[in-house]
């Protein structure tokens, strides 16, 4: 087999996996992730995922997570409970 189509291969596979993986992990929502909502979600978008931090609030007196932005504060998602 070719070592440099094996290389390009891997080259290729590996970020497309890994922008996968920060999509498939991040605990926003797909379209919140889609800051300018384009539909797609650009590289640096994917990126900004990972800088999220959660909260818990109470919100109509139901328990919730809040996942807000780590670079200002300001709330990307909230995800209450069932009740």
């Amino acid at each position: 087999m070719n070592i440099r189509l094996v290389a390009a291969s891997v080259a290729l596979f590996l970020p497309l996996c890994g922008y996968g993986m920060i999509l498939f992990k991040s605990p926003i929502p797909y379209d919140v992730v889609d800051r300018d909502n384009s539909g797609i979600v650009s590289i640096l978008e994917a990126l900004d995922s990972l800088d999220v931090g959660e909260r818990e609030i109470v919100l109509n007196s139901r328990n919730c997570i809040e996942y807000y932005w780590l670079k200002d504060g300001l709330p990307a998602h909230i995800n209450c409970t069932q009740s």
